[in-house]
């Protein structure tokens, strides 16, 4: 692994971290206006979540992990 591929890992994991917590507190913190977007989610919502949030803690946690092996091999 080089050590763009790592630095793209550890960057596409902590924007998607961060785009997932900012979605998320605009999806169930923030008030809805009207009609619409007063009711119940679906449960495809939390699954979106859920998945976003496990991909970002996976591209993370590999680009971590190569860090420290391409800096052990030098």
């Amino acid at each position: 692994m080089t050590k763009i591929q790592v630095i793209i890992l550890i960057s596409t994991g902590s924007v998607l971290f961060l785009f997932t917590l900012a979605t998320m507190y605009m999806d169930f913190f923030v008030p809805k206006i009207g009609p619409i977007g007063d009711g119940k989610r679906h449960w495809t919502t939390y699954s979106t979540y859920t998945s976003s949030l496990l991909g970002a803690i996976c591209f993370t946690t590999y680009g971590i992990i190569g860090w420290y092996k391409l800096n052990k091999q030098t």
